[in-house]
């Protein structure tokens, strides 16, 4: 196995701790109490409330998955590539459903409606083409 670039050591560690972030992320929204939620502004309040609950299991997969795949990296296996895939696909189910199926556009406004999901996703994509260039290249096995 050849060796990979200087650049994937640090990547793969960056991609690790921002799916990390995902988990802890994931970790707070379902520990958050009624009182905190209650304390948001109203629209934001009413987007978390009005969540179904297999938009939860759906960001629990994206945020596990990508773990899982960024921790691959690191061990330069190639399970990484699929389970980064299965990441993006769980990122853009949940951030698809709650800007148009929510309607979080009309409701929060289109800075904070995709801002963050639109970065989570860039973010989702750069990790996903880390594990395929890495698998291109023989990087991992």
């Amino acid at each position: 196995m050849p060796s990979p670039a200087k650049w994937f050591k640090p990547a793969s560690i960056v991609i690790v701790l921002w799916m990390a972030l995902g988990v802890v992320m994931l970790t707070l929204d379902l520990m958050t109490t009624a009182e905190q939620a209650a304390a948001l502004p109203e629209a934001q309040r009413l987007l978390r409330e009005e969540r179904p609950m297999w938009l939860m299991i759906v960001f629990g997969l994206a945020t596990t998955l990508g773990l899982l795949g960024g921790v691959a990296l690191v061990a330069r296996k190639a399970a990484a590539q699929t389970l980064l895939l299965l990441s993006l696909v769980f990122v853009t189910i949940q951030f698809g459903y709650t800007v148009f199926g929510m309607q979080a556009i009309a409701r929060v406004g289109a800075g904070h409606a995709l801002g963050v999901p639109g970065f989570i996703f860039a973010m989702g994509a750069f990790s996903l083409w880390v594990a395929i260039k890495a698998r291109n290249d023989g990087w991992v096995e």
